[in-house]
């Protein structure tokens, strides 16, 4: 019989170790292979394990990135800088730097292998906006006595459904995490998007941690976990109306001395990040400019800087996978690797925004792209802000269909597109002698 204990210690290994070969970790845990082989080949099923092609074959804990991020992202949004040049000055913040970094170390924050770095990002980030709007902190104390990581049999063939509990004030990952996804269409294997992310906030808002629970081994686990397994539209009836209770607006941008200052004054900050190949632990923790191919994309909630080593620090979500706490990242790595970020807004701070931007609908007749002045904005159906005065040269493409493209200004608040299909070219008989001769060689 199989010790439970077993994997355990399996994970153990490998988060101090690193890649490792089936004997290693059996001999490393003092186990036997043929205990150990079974439950590694089960987790790589399971895609918490990465094995390698090499012979005799290496296992490492493998972490789910995202897509890259790009710069060119910001294109459909509302300039930070635009709005806070015309906005009051900010008060201080409600809560110091030490505070901030005492209670973000004594939460749990573990993904578990999950792509939901948008759905935890995205949730400090609607807690930072929540404590400054409210002052309702909690203590380390409550934090700490609040998080631990449950277990629930919900009488599905997998076993258990494993998620975190936390304190009253704190906000549920998997629903900024699985309502993003429907937002932006996005479908497996890929992740979510911080854009997407923000506008799921600005438009439905967000619940409390108690009223999602955010499972941290997606087995088991619906969509949108409740405490009952019930139907996802059952979830969302009961979820949507606490949500609307909560909506933030938000701005953005791609400076990083923009986004070192938001995060000084105290306002909620998060956005994307591509991370260098070795990420989970860099020397100090912090991420450097590098060369080369990335390893994913990350999406990072942005709390606390360094004004003597001009550093963006932010909270890990790979507590349970090894990963640090605190990473940090300087304006270099920032202008290649980052952006754009995405700034939480004050009432009075949105009313500018609404004041300074029309909002133009763009939807298609068949799955397409978004580009504005050349630069990829996204794909529709799609939202794009629209300064007042300016105009804007705006394409909408599909594979195998004919463009349409039109100068859009604020005059345009909708844009239906119907694409056409490519005329198919038909082959001249020079040409389909040629395919002739390639298909006899084939043959033979």
């Amino acid at each position: 019989m199989t010790h439970p204990n077993i994997r355990k210690e399996i994970y153990r290994f490998l988060k101090k170790n690193g890649e490792s070969t089936a004997q290693q970790i059996a001999q490393g845990i003092a186990r036997p292979i043929t205990d150990v082989k079974p439950i590694l080949e089960a987790e790589v099923l399971r895609g918490y394990i990465r094995k390698d092609t090499e012979f005799p074959a290496k296992y490492s804990i493998k972490i789910v990135l995202g897509p890259l991020t790009s710069k060119d992202k910001i294109a459909p949004l509302w300039r930070h800088e635009d709005i806070i040049q015309r906005a009051a000055p900010e008060k201080a913040s409600v809560i110091p730097p030490a505070l901030i970094k005492a209670l973000l170390e004594a939460l749990i924050w573990w993904q578990g292998g999950r792509g939901t770095c948008v759905g935890f990002a995205g949730a400090v980030y609607k807690w930072r906006m929540y404590i400054e709007a409210t002052g309702h902190i909690p203590t380390v104390e409550q934090i700490k006595a609040a998080c631990k990581i449950i277990e629930e049999d919900i009488g599905c063939t997998a076993g258990k459904f494993k998620y975190m509990t936390m304190p009253p004030g704190f906000w549920s990952p998997q629903w900024i995490y699985d309502r993003s996804r429907k937002f932006g269409n996005c479908t497996y294997p890929a992740g979510s998007d911080t854009t997407w992310a923000a506008k799921v906030i600005a438009n439905e808002g967000a619940v409390p941690w108690q009223e999602c629970l955010t499972s941290i081994t997606g087995m088991c686990a619906p969509e949108l976990w409740i405490g009952t397994n019930v139907a996802y539209a059952d979830a969302l009836a009961k979820l949507a109306p606490i949500a609307a209770e909560h909506k933030n607006k938000f701005s953005a941008t791609n400076d990083f001395n923009t986004v070192f200052q938001a995060i000084k004054d105290g306002r909620a900050v998060f956005g994307p990040v591509n991370l260098p190949p070795e990420y989970l632990n860099p020397p100090n923790g912090r991420w450097r400019s590098y060369g080369g191919g990335s390893a994913g994309g990350h999406a990072v909630p942005a709390v606390l800087v360094d004004e003597v080593e001009r550093l963006i620090i932010t909270r890990g979500s790979w507590d349970g996978d090894g990963g640090e706490t605190w990473y940090t990242f300087d304006e270099r790595f920032y202008e290649e690797n980052a952006g754009p970020f995405l700034i939480g807004l004050t009432q009075a701070e949105a009313r500018i925004g609404e004041s300074l931007y029309v909002s133009c609908n763009i939807t298609c007749n068949v799955p397409a792209q978004l580009t504005v002045d050349g630069k990829l904005a996204g794909n529709t159906p799609i939202k794009v802000a629209v300064e007042r005065g300016k105009t804007y040269i705006m394409t909408v493409s599909a594979t195998n269909y004919i463009a349409q493209q039109k100068t859009v200004d604020e005059s345009m608040t909708e844009w239906n597109v119907t694409l056409e299909p490519s005329p198919v070219i038909k082959k001249g008989w020079l040409e389909r002698l040629i395919d002739w001769i390639k298909a006899l060689f084939r043959r033979n």
